[in-house]
């Protein structure tokens, strides 16, 4: 499950309902397999932010990867 344009969890105050419950379902098996949340967000802080609210560890976070804007911008530049 890929869960992308995710400002409104954060927005809306769902990060720690309706994101936490999905993340129980998923860890339960109920759900899917796995989740995948694709946060752009120019926060520098230790874990992800959606809309400056922390996504809390719990069931289901692996992994957190920070990707330098420089870096996009040259992935940009080389497809001109």
């Amino acid at each position: 499950m890929l869960l992308a344009d995710t400002g409104l969890i954060g927005r809306y105050g769902l990060v720690d309902s309706w994101l936490a419950e999905l993340r129980r379902r998923l860890a339960d098996g109920e759900v899917g397999h796995a989740l995948l949340l694709l946060i752009a967000s120019d926060d520098t802080g230790p874990g992800p932010c959606i809309e400056g609210v922390s996504v809390p560890d719990g069931p289901g976070r692996r992994e957190h990867a920070a990707i330098p804007s420089q870096w996009l911008q040259a992935a940009a530049d080389g497809r001109r």
